[in-house]
C-alpha cells in the first residue's frame, strides 16, 4: 500500500488527504495475501517483486499495471501482465 500511495503522489499529482481516501477504497474490495515465496526476478525495481509474489500467492489470473518493468514481461508464470485499458479486451 505504500508504494501504491507514493505512485498516487508522483503519477496522479494526489495530496495526501485525496491518497488517504484512494487507499480507503481500495481496501474495501482488496483480498490480502502473506506471500509464501520470496521472488528475485525484476533486479532494476526490486518493489516490483512484491507484486510477482502477491499475485503468484492469489493464484491471479492477471497483474494490471502501467509499470514498465512488469509490462516488458508480459507474463510471468501464467499470469498475464498488461495495461488497465487492455484488461476488458482481454477478459
Amino acid at each position: 500500500m505504500e508504494e501504491y500511495g507514493e505512485i498516487l503522489k508522483r503519477d496522479f499529482e494526489h495530496n495526501e488527504e485525496e491518497k488517504d481516501e484512494r487507499i480507503k477504497e481500495l481496501i474495501k474490495i482488496l483480498i490480502i495475501v502473506f506471500p509464501k515465496e520470496k521472488i528475485e526476478f525484476i533486479k532494476v525495481d526490486s518493489d516490483d517483486d512484491k507484486v510477482l509474489e502477491g499475485a503468484v500467492e492469489a493464484n491471479a489470473d492477471f497483474i494490471v499495471s502501467y509499470d514498465h518493468h512488469l509490462l516488458d514481461l508480459e507474463k510471468f508464470r501464467e499470469i498475464i501482465i498488461l495495461k488497465p485499458e487492455e484488461t476488458l479486451r482481454k477478459i
